[in-house]
């Protein structure tokens, strides 16, 4: 395996830590916070806790993308890349106190309650927004522990501190989420520190204006991104009703697994990219997407087929398992796509015309609910995993439409349709082998096994390729 190949895996292996951290909290914190609160406080929490995910992600404004860009293609380089996140993360910082005090002042002169948790929530999405910006340009440095020390500072130290705020003082939402806010300040502020003191920074308000003029269409194309699960969701308990959209939930989150992972290690590939001549993108990209699509691919199908079991561990007897199974499997296929879709995306956004994609993704969101909807009648709760490849596919094509009129890069696909057809079967196979039996435990079981074993020896002979190219590297500057 390439150098290429062997640095986005190998960084990306690391990357993927940071997704661990929502898991952890999950395991670890939702369990005590939900039996430390009463309900209705835990309701509040809730709430504030999407109205903070909404205001981070809309008050990133694009740019974490736009940053890593900055400091490998901009003439202000790394230098601009840093005056960009202490510009952007005091200036939505600023943004969300503000908008919290205007509310705190206009609920006093009405006379009206305080919701004090989504206040608060709002000021730890503008922090975390500039968290943001700041695992943006760990990502262009390379810097990987920095990104991950960031994302368990807010997926999992931020919410063990709401615990044990509750624990020490009241049994609140306000209680919870003033210590979360407490972090995601300090932790901010120690990014920026880092920052600031790695070296002169510089922008101007041109250059500013350019990054969010670039960075600012990317906010309605992640935000459908994310809404893709609430979709599947909202889909299913329309036409089957509420425990349609329960088994829905479960089977989506489910089958986006190796699609966390495979966006995780896509973190890894936009520096990668700019790193080298553009004359040898289009090589780097075949090389690169198809040692990414074969494990997105036996990551799948791992999946997929022990999709029975994983399930019984996760619902209880009520939920109907049979049904759920082939939802995730083809949830899984998303994976697969993602990976091609992540790599003309590399291209678009080197090329800085991101505009189109404001539309073109809330878009592809909805045509794909809207094959969901067509076929749930027919397919039952499998039509959410069928819309939610469809997105991804609608993704796809658009932004290989948009790479070919923004780059002068072309690259083929001949690498990654094995895996793709590999990942294919392996999916369909999970979503049409009986769920147990004589025939469907063992074939599943055993399919299983194979791609794991596949998988761990694609990332051994990974590592083994990055230490290599690491000794070869020192060995060439000790010459020098």
């Amino acid at each position: 395996m390439s150098s290429a190949a062997s640095r986005i895996l190998g960084r990306g292996s690391i990357y993927t830590l940071a997704s661990a951290a929502p898991m952890l909290t999950g395991l670890l914190v939702t369990p005590a916070l939900t039996r430390s609160l009463p309900i209705a406080e835990y309701g509040r929490v809730s709430v504030a806790i999407v109205t903070m995910q909404f205001v981070l992600g809309l008050l990133t404004l694009g740019l974490p993308l736009v940053i890593t860009r900055h400091a490998h293609v901009e003439g202000t380089g790394t230098e601009g890349a840093r005056g960009l996140v202490l510009t952007g993360a005091l200036a939505v910082l600023l943004l969300s106190v503000a908008v919290s005090s205007g509310y705190l002042g206009v609920a006093a002169l009405l006379g009206s309650q305080t919701p004090w948790p989504v206040l608060l929530a709002v000021v730890a999405g503008g922090a975390g927004a500039g968290m943001a910006m700041a695992q943006a340009y760990a990502l262009a440095k390379e810097a990987s522990w920095f990104y991950v020390a960031l994302a368990f500072a807010m997926s999992l130290a931020a919410p063990a501190a709401g615990l044990f705020a509750i624990l020490l003082t009241s049994a609140t939402a306000s209680a919870y989420f003033g210590a979360v806010v407490g972090v995601f300040l300090l932790a901010e502020i120690g990014a920026l520190w880092r920052i600031r003191s790695a070296g002169r920074s510089r922008t101007s308000r041109r250059e500013f204006a350019d990054s969010l003029r670039m960075g600012l269409p990317l906010v309605p194309h992640q935000l459908a991104i994310g809404s893709a699960t609430g979709a599947a969701v909202l889909v299913a308990r329309w036409q089957l009703g509420i425990d349609g959209g329960a088994h829905a939930q479960i089977a989506a989150w489910l089958g986006t697994a190796p699609l966390i992972i495979v966006s995780a290690i896509g973190y890894a590939w936009l520096p990668q990219l700019l790193s080298v001549p553009a004359e040898s993108r289009g090589a780097s990209l075949e090389e690169t997407s198809g040692a990414i699509a074969w494990l997105a691919a036996l990551g799948a199908s791992s999946v997929a087929l022990l999709s029975p079991w994983l399930l019984r561990l996760l619902v209880s007897s009520e939920y109907d398992v049979a049904s759920m199974v082939p939802a995730t499997s083809l949830v899984c296929l998303t994976a697969v796509v993602a990976t091609v879709f992540l790599a003309y995306m590399q291209l678009v956004i080197a090329g800085g015309h991101t505009q189109r994609f404001a539309l073109a993704s809330p878009l592809s969101l909805v045509g794909g609910s809207l094959v969901a909807l067509a076929t749930i009648e027919w397919l039952g709760l499998a039509a959410i995993g069928l819309g939610y490849v469809s997105t991804y596919l609608l993704l796809t094509l658009f932004a290989r439409h948009e790479s070919r009129r923004c780059s002068e890069v072309r690259w083929s696909l001949t690498r990654v349709l094995p895996a793709g057809a590999f990942g294919l079967a392996g999916c369909l196979s999970g979503a049409l082998l009986p769920v147990d039996g004589l025939v469907g435990t063992p074939v599943r079981a055993g399919g299983a096994m194979l791609c794991l074993l596949g998988a761990l020896w694609l990332l051994r002979r990974t590592m083994t390729g990055s230490r290599e190219v690491t000794t070869a590297v020192a060995a060439r500057g000790d010459r020098d």
